[in-house]
């Protein structure tokens, strides 16, 4: 029988419901920016901000922060437990080289971890394969959708 992943396990998708498709819950840019808007860590909001969104007849969310965005599944797992609202977690990665005006790329990989740096695209799927098909980070929740494969305007990594 078909099915759609959530950090609590396999759901019919008849139950999936009225879903919010590209949503941010935990997240955190600020490794490359001063910025700290770019984090969401606070569980007590999102849980209050889950509850509003299901009080309006909201049913799922599509989490699409990626692996080098500050990812947090165990949080989601808490989230969704909380609250009752189907979260759909992802996988991939956001953004390779970075180019502001079309020439030569300036920052590569600016939010990978040091250590996926340098994988080829061969070792970049790789890992995205194996959450796929083991759980994320060492836990048993598997993404249910490939959130981002960034890009930059002209430019697509290749091996």
């Amino acid at each position: 029988m078909p099915s759609v992943m959530t950090v609590l396990g396999p759901v019919n998708p008849l139950e999936i419901g009225i879903t919010a498709s590209h949503e941010h819950l935990f997240a955190d840019s600020t490794s490359n920016r001063s910025d700290t808007d770019t984090r969401l860590d606070d569980l007590d909001t999102a849980i209050e901000e889950l509850l509003a969104f299901k009080a309006a007849g909201g049913d799922t969310i599509v989490e699409v922060t990626t692996i080098d965005m500050g990812r947090d599944v165990s949080r989601l797992v808490e989230l969704s437990t909380a609250t009752g609202v189907k979260i759909i977690a992802a996988t991939g990665y956001y953004k390779g080289t970075y180019s502001p005006d079309g020439g030569e790329p300036q920052h590569i990989w600016e939010f990978l971890p040091e250590t996926l740096q340098k994988a080829s695209i061969t070792q970049l799927a790789e890992v995205l394969i194996d959450e796929v098909h083991q759980g994320v980070a060492g836990t048993k929740v598997k993404p249910g959708i490939i959130g981002e494969i960034g890009t930059s305007h002209n430019h697509i990594l290749q091996d």
